[in-house]
């Protein structure tokens, strides 16, 4: 957890590592909401005021920056920019009307529009380091602080300097109090208070020597602080007389297993909460007495695939189950089997046949894959198991491909293997250097995306029965993803590299002549884990990362988004008649194929079962 904000309404807002928003219920003790806005890490959240809006600091830590404006309530996306820099401080102007954004390796602060996401006029003089800056109530004058020791105002309509003060430098967590009276902050050593109007240090408390100012309100002088000392920690709620004295109100231990708080927030009653790194919350209540808030239950899944008439999914607890693909099927009367999946967290399957799932890892070579058949109900959970012991396993695997009675399996370094299972035996291996995925065409001829290499393409076509391989000339740079789809239809995710970076594209792969194939999708920045799926004419993609979104793939390919569940999409599967939709909640989600309407939505708890089909609920038992 990496913020912790309060909102007008009384409800605690978290987000973290895993790029959900949760809202807090304090008087129910849980979490009343919890739904994913980034596939990234959020760093930081600012809340607009006077509004049901957050704005987020995203990362992926590999060199991708965002902000994005949401309205929590309505679950709706304002605007996202992308930034080349890493964001270092993000809030709203006093009556929420812009952004203030400061990077980490530019000079001065940006102004964005609050609605649009507009880039405003700035104060162009205003050239050091910002790590904080406020506006006051009339947004005609800021304020803002410099790690070098500057604190200036700023005058907003002529974007001049108003005046500076030299002040300690280096003031980490800053806060203004007192209607913009005071600024304080912890320095290298001890908690500091400055005279924010005239820059004087009005006191330096030696006794609290560091530690993080978690809330504040600017109209009283009053303030919270965790205070770290060795391996121990204090919440002080403390004052700042009119004399300019720091007055302790309150002071309690932070119990040992907090040590690793990361966030915090103020409600009522001076009541406290409290965030850790491994996404707990504890309230300590203004009495004295604290309490942990319940956090999430419902599993993740790590995998899933469609077979025929069924489903299958390898959950986070490493359990494997199966329920019916059509949800119209599952009952509260029957109980779901699970079965042990351990060390497999991988499952494949060919949609369009009845050949069973094969469940492999990608982490060792220490398992053979394994296929497992089901006989009877799949909820029953009840299959006949074997082990393809034909393959070679020199490397981990990175995909598996199957149609009818063959798989494929292509491994980290390139190999490929290919074995028929209702004969029993090895077809074909071949090795292509920089290999990254692989479809069958048909029985006897694969298609392998790549890294294009000296007089190499992204695509081949490889004959297993023959050994021939034919070069497809599609100009790509890499050749990332591939997927067959029972109609016959083939796709290919390509990287092409121009002067911004690389853009992604979806293609429809004509194999016999690689001159028409037709480029379905464009995205403009680089994605190599997108999924997409096939069914009734539409293909169904997460390319880009932030939702899932439908294209004809005839005709007008306009994309239209497909009904968002809690979660962002993980994979998505084709399933006759829906697009399977597994999210990073653990969702299983039914989406009509051509309007993306969400139908029902599965969720997995540690003994029951749960269907949602709109307004009606039904659960089930578990059996582990």
């Amino acid at each position: 957890m990496n913020a912790l904000i309060c909102d007008p309404r009384g409800r605690v807002l978290s987000a973290g590592a895993d790029g959900f928003l949760e809202i807090w219920d304090i008087n129910a003790n849980a979490a009343s909401e919890r739904f994913q806005l980034s596939p990234y890490s959020i760093t930081s959240m600012a809340l607009r005021p006077g509004k049901a809006q957050v704005t987020l600091v995203e990362s992926d830590s590999l060199g991708l920056y965002r902000i994005s404006a949401w309205d929590y309530e309505q679950k709706k996306n304002l605007f996202t920019l992308r930034f080349r820099d890493s964001i270092s401080y993000a809030n709203y102007s006093a009556a929420g009307n812009f952004l203030m954004v400061a990077r980490s390796g530019r000079t001065g602060v940006a102004f964005i529009n609050s609605d649009t996401g507009e880039v405003l006029k700035s104060p162009q003089e205003l050239t050091g380091t910002v790590a904080f800056a406020a506006t006051g109530r009339s947004e005609r004058t800021m304020i803002s602080y410099m790690p070098s020791g500057v604190l200036s105002y700023w005058d907003l309509e002529s974007g001049e300097e108003i005046r500076h003060f030299n002040v300690p430098s280096n003031i980490s967590s800053p806060v203004l109090l007192g209607n913009n009276r005071f600024f304080a902050g912890f320095d290298s050593s001890a908690l500091v208070v400055l005279d924010a109007v005239s820059g004087q240090l009005i006191l330096r408390e030696s006794s609290i020597p560091r530690g993080t100012i978690i809330a504040g309100n600017n109209e009283l002088s009053e303030f919270v602080c965790l205070a770290v000392s060795g391996n121990s920690a204090t919440l002080y709620h403390l004052n700042i007389s009119n004399s300019g004295n720091l007055e302790t109100k309150n002071r309690r231990p932070v119990p040992s297993n907090l040590n690793q708080v990361s966030a915090g927030a103020v409600i009522s009653d001076n009541s406290v909460v409290l965030g850790t790194r491994d996404g707990q919350v504890f309230v300590f209540n203004g009495n004295g007495s604290s309490r942990v808030m319940n956090t999430h239950s419902q599993l993740r899944l790590l995998d899933a695939s469609v077979s025929g008439s069924a489903l299958a999914f390898i959950a986070e607890d490493s359990k494997l189950g199966f329920i019916p693909l059509d949800y119209a099927k599952l009952d509260s009367k029957n109980t779901l089997r699970l079965q042990d999946a351990s060390p497999y967290t991988h499952v494949s399957s060919d949609p369009a046949a009845n050949s069973g799932f094969l469940l492999w890892q990608s982490s060792n070579t220490r398992s053979f894959p394994v296929i497992k058949t089901l006989s009877g109900q799949p909820e029953y959970g009840n299959t006949q198991d074997a082990f393809i012991d034909k393959v070679t396993l020199r490397f981990p695997l990175r995909s598996v491909a199957i149609l009818k009675d063959r798989f494929a399996f292509l491994d980290s370094v390139g190999n490929i293997t290919v074995t028929d299972q209702k004969e029993g035996r090895l077809v074909f291996s071949h090795t292509s250097s920089g290999a990254q995925d692989a479809a069958f065409i048909d029985e006897n001829n694969m298609l392998i995306g790549r890294s294009v290499g000296t007089g190499s393409t992204a695509f081949l076509i490889v004959n297993v029965a023959t050994g021939e391989t034919v070069p497809l000339s599609i100009p790509a740079s890499i050749g990332a993803e591939i997927y067959r789809s029972s109609s016959g239809n083939l796709y290919g995710g390509i990287l092409s590299q121009n002067q911004n970076g690389y853009q992604t594209s979806v293609l429809i792969i004509n194999t016999a002549n690689p001159a028409q194939s037709r480029k379905l999708i464009e995205y403009s920045s680089e994605d190599t884990k997108f999924t997409m799926a096939e069914a009734q004419g539409y293909l169904a993609t997460s390319l880009g990362g932030d939702r899932a979104s439908l294209y004809r793939t005839t005709g007008n390919t306009e994309a239209r988004p497909i009904e968002r569940s809690d979660g962002l999409p993980q994979s998505i599967l084709e399933g006759e008649r829906w697009f399977i939709v597994i999210d990073t909640e653990g969702n299983i989600c039914w989406h009509d194929p051509r309007t993306g309407r969400l139908l029902a939505s599965f969720k997995l708890y540690g003994d029951e079962w749960v269907l949602e089909k709109g307004s009606s609920t039904i659960r089930g038992k578990v059996n582990r």
